[in-house]
């Protein structure tokens, strides 16, 4: 699956092409149907294949459109009128009608689920459905149960598309609620009359055992929404089978389709017949609990568990381990997490964590100035270093989680190329919706761009859970997907997980220490590679981070423990003072603001403004020499030429500037690399006394005010700095930068192995103390994670 990076583009550029110049085309005839015969054989072949694919392990690369044109119908199926294939307009929504279809073959899957349907004038014609929760790359046998053979289907409003040949065409449906699955008792189908003979469907089970069997294999294959379409069917011939609706609600659970998977649960532990077991209400019992955990109801899912425990002594162990993680999760709400056993299990790959949000002393309020019109202040004075939020993503995907088939998209929007990982995002935004619709108001309750209007200045929105049992095939919105993509563009964050902490000064280059802060979509432009997973960075959209403001000299930093992002002021915030994070970052407001234009904002922040004060050509050539960074990590490269890369970056700085300068923060740290490097290589200390003036300078350029620089003799010259009270930096961080999250508890380190190899003991505590007020501050979760990211140097130097 390796293709060039340029025939991505070109491909994805002939995409965008197509869509404009149909959109430029404008409405016409539908061109005649297919060959019914000839359709529906490549159909089945189609589906065979996808078959085989799948059995076989082969996987696709696909190109698709992000952010584009993708209306919806809003109009009730008993307004519109039915219409036939034969007096549609192509390149139009055919407002007012909607297209009667049965489906003919089995559906596969490429890009979207296929199906071809006949009209009753048994007319054929293809339709991809994109965007229908629970079928994305889902095995063709899974969709048949889905979208069997036979089943009769309306499209509201319908958009048909001619093909590149303009000889045929075919349906495209963007939004899951623009399907309407017909019943045979529907009256819409009074009086109609098809054609050409039913299609045979596939065989029904005719027994209990075969619903149960057929329903639990799309179960334990983890295609939940077969498996939960299986059950509601089999409940249609056996309507008082509890079973299959407990089977069902773990099916619906597993979707996270809560309020339905609750309400299944709950049915069953309210039936009155005659016979129901014990074990069957505490097996009930136990999967509302399981669901109300998942809601957050933790008080609740504990009675439950306690009542099932009572009806099911033997299964006691099982619901003790459940109640204690909801005690768990109840301590969390206050803020107290165990986190040294998040970041242990934030490493494994396909992790997903498993606890409570916090949200700290803030409140949202309207700022009719900022985008959107709101913001996010403080209620309270705040301590630099204080935890302000843990927040668990609403939908998100990581590279190490994905399987199959992979997609690489053109954000129409921004331009920009997408990975698979936005994609799944997208997917799951609108499969949580389509099975929660009372989690709509707090998605579409985000700012969505320009082009729409400005969301309500309070937040959250009220929710109100409907507890009806439902179809899962039956959408009880209309769903905005266009709506949606824009969401996700102004909106979406690039994860990154916190890693490991210290890098030793001999194999620093090019490493990061804690997880960038920044809310960027990765830019597929930056990197030089040909295999398109390279392009794809993890993906999540988070609700209440996303009111947080940008400034680039923000005074909030974030990272993430996989799909949990830890939120922590860096400075000082006074009650009713906002929160700020920075969005993007860049060596100078130039390159900032270029990528704050997806955002259609500005920023005026300190930095900002000292760059301007530096002046637009010293901005200019202080990115040219940034993006050739790179450069000075050769052994090759002398120290000379690294010191007059330095002069060069600090030339760029206006001379009253003051000391806090990012960009020569990093080249200063490359330096100190430098020195180290020789200091090591040639058993000389006077490069290593070099490598901590150089990293002394480094913290300055990030904000942190250096107390005491000696590097030998007695220490306590400074202030009353003796002994065990030694602190080598100042605890004020108004002028520390978000970017420092990056490097500062590293270069700290960095200074105390320098001290180490000196012998200098005291001094290396010092900083070792200097190290951990840095780390609480960007990092904080205590001494016992700090000791876990920090192993080599907490266990051999200090």
């Amino acid at each position: 699956m390796s293709i060039p990076v340029n025939s991505l583009k070109l491909r994805l550029q002939d995409l965008q092409h197509k869509m404009e110049r149909e959109r430029e085309l404008g409405p016409s005839l539908a061109p005649p149907p297919a060959c019914r015969t000839t359709l529906i054989e490549q159909s089945n072949y189609s589906y065979t294949s996808c078959e085989g694919e799948h059995s076989w392990g082969l996987f696709s690369l696909y190109v698709d459109l992000m952010g584009h044109e993708q209306r919806f119908s809003c109009t009730p199926l008993a307004q519109l009128r039915p219409m036939a294939f034969q007096t549609m307009q192509a390149r139009e929504h055919n407002k007012g009608y909607y297209l009667l279809c049965r489906v003919v073959t089995p559906p596969y899957w490429s890009i979207g689920t296929i199906l071809c349907v006949e009209d009753p004038a048994g007319d054929v014609r293809n339709i991809t459905i994109y965007n229908y929760p629970g079928t994305r790359r889902t095995q063709s046998h899974a969709l048949e149960a889905i979208f069997p053979v036979g089943s009769v289907l309306a499209i509201r409003e319908p958009l048909l598309i001619p093909l590149e040949s303009d000889t045929s065409a075919q349906i495209y449906v963007y939004s899951p609620s623009d399907i309407v699955f017909v019943r045979p008792d529907d009256r819409i189908l009074a009086g109609v009359t098809w054609r050409c003979p039913a299609p045979t469907p596939a065989a029904t089970p005719a027994t209990h055992d075969k619903w149960h069997e057929l329903g639990d294999g799309y179960f334990n294959a983890g295609h939940f929404l077969a498996s939960a379409v299986t059950y509601t069917r089999a409940l249609e011939f056996y309507p008082n089978e509890l079973y299959f609706q407990l089977q069902r609600g773990r099916a619906y659970l597993a979707m996270e389709y809560l309020s339905a998977a609750l309400a299944d649960a709950t049915a069953v532990i309210g039936a009155c017949r005659e016979g129901v077991s014990d074990r069957t209400r505490s097996t009930a019992l136990y999967l509302a609990a399981r669901v109300e955990y998942a809601l957050s109801h933790y008080d609740t899912a504990i009675l439950r568990l306690k009542e099932a425990a009572r009806l099911s002594p033997g299964l006691t162990d099982e619901y003790t381990i459940w109640e204690g993680r909801c005690r768990d999760r109840i301590r969390e709400t206050r803020g107290d997490y165990d986190w040294d056993v998040m970041f242990e299990n934030a490493q494994l790959p396909g992790a997903r964590i498993d606890v409570a949000e916090f949200v700290g002393p803030m409140e949202v309020q309207s700022m009719p100035h900022r985008g959107g019109g709101r913001g996010v202040i403080a209620t309270r004075s705040i301590k630099a270093g204080e935890l302000i939020l843990v927040s668990r993503a609403f939908a998100a995907s990581f590279p190490d989680e994905l399987y199959g088939d992979r997609v690489v998209s053109q954000n129409c929007i921004t331009g920009q190329m997408e990975g698979t990982c936005s994609s799944e995002v997208l997917s799951q935004v609108i499969s949580k919706i389509f099975g929660r619709p009372e989690l709509a108001p707090l998605v579409f309750g985000l700012y969505a761009g320009p082009s729409y209007p400005d969301p309500p200045h309070t937040y959250p929105p009220p929710v109100v859970i409907n507890h009806d049992l439902r179809n899962p095939l039956v959408q009880e919105l209309d769903l905005d997907t266009q709506r949606i993509d824009h969401i996700f563009t102004f909106n979406a964050f690039a994860p990154e997980t916190l890693g490991w902490g210290w890098v030793d000064l001999l194999d620093a280059s090019g490493h990061d220490s804690a997880g960038s802060p920044s809310k960027d979509i990765f830019r597929f432009d930056d990197l030089d590679a040909s295999e398109p997973d390279i392009y794809n960075p993890p993906s999540a959209l988070f609700l209440l981070p996303s009111l947080f403001n940008h400034s680039c000299d923000g005074n909030t930093t974030w990272y993430n423990f996989r799909d949990i992002m830890v939120m922590r002021a860096i400075k000082p915030i006074r009650k009713g003072e906002e929160f700020t994070l920075p969005y993007v970052q860049g060596s100078s407001t130039l390159s900032r603001h270029e990528r704050l234009k997806r955002y259609c904002i500005t920023c005026d922040c300190s930095l900002c403004s000292a760059d301007r004060e530096d002046g637009e050509e010293a901005c200019r050539l202080r990115e040219q020499l940034l993006e050739s960074l790179s450069s000075l990590r050769s052994p090759e490269t002398s120290l000379a030429n690294i010191r007059s890369f330095l002069c060069y970056v600090e030339g760029t700085h206006n001379a009253l500037r003051g000391p806090v300068r990012p960009a020569s923060g990093r080249i200063r740290y490359e330096l100190a690399i430098a020195y180290e490097v020789r200091a090591r290589e040639s058993a000389d200390s006077s490069f290593r006394i070099q490598a901590i003036d150089a990293c002394m300078a480094a913290l300055e350029a990030y904000g942190i005010v250096v107390l005491d620089k000696s590097m030998w003799g007695p220490i306590g010259s400074v202030g009353s700095m003796d002994g065990d009270e030694y602190l080598p930096i100042s605890t004020e961080t108004r002028n520390l930068v978000v970017e420092g999250a990056k490097y500062c508890a590293q270069i700290s380190l960095s200074i105390v192995s320098a001290f180490v190899f000196m012998g200098d003991v005291p001094r290396a505590r010092g900083w070792a103390r200097a190290t951990r007020i840095l780390d609480s501050i960007f990092v904080g979760c205590g001494n016992a994670l700090f000791k876990s990211r920090h192993k080599a140097i907490t266990d051999n130097l200090i």
